[in-house]
């Protein structure tokens, strides 16, 4: 018993890699345009909201206030109309572990930990996530 704990410890500890190729973006500079043209400056209403373990998708109706502000370095994130935090934000490329690929990620505050807030966008549409299995996205609308 003890030889397969050993051979199962071994094997986690060559497994695991630390990534460190982390490329922020500084975007601090409000006259500067976001690095990787991602124009995410905006207002954004949330629509959708995604379990990660179940999948269901529930639909939030216009008008409901929720809503992501970004400009070109700062946020607020407000809830039913009440804004519930603010600050800044940086847009990074880091390596995610569900995708196996650099992937777009959102810095908040000038914290980086180990779970990655993803972000993807696709027209008028900016998809929030973070990176983890069964962890679930919000989907917001651009309207302005």
């Amino acid at each position: 018993m003890k030889k397969y704990l050993l051979v199962l410890m071994l094997c986690a500890a060559i497994g695991c890699k630390k990534n460190s190729n982390i490329t922020v973006a500084d975007n601090t500079d409000a006259d500067t345009p976001i690095v990787m043209g991602t124009g995410l400056p905006g207002t954004w209403e949330l629509r959708t909201t995604v379990s990660g373990f179940t999948g269901i998708a529930t639909t939030i109706k216009p008008g409901s206030g929720s809503l992501m502000i970004f400009t070109t370095d700062h946020y607020q994130r407000f809830l039913s109309g009440t804004l519930i935090n603010q600050g800044t934000y940086k847009i990074t490329q880091q390596y995610s572990i569900v995708q196996r690929q650099n992937v777009n990620t959102l810095v908040y505050d000038g914290v980086v930990g180990n779970i990655l807030s993803l972000f993807d966008l696709n027209g008028n549409t900016l998809s929030l996530s973070i990176d983890g299995y069964d962890t679930g996205a919000s989907i917001y609308e651009r309207i302005k």
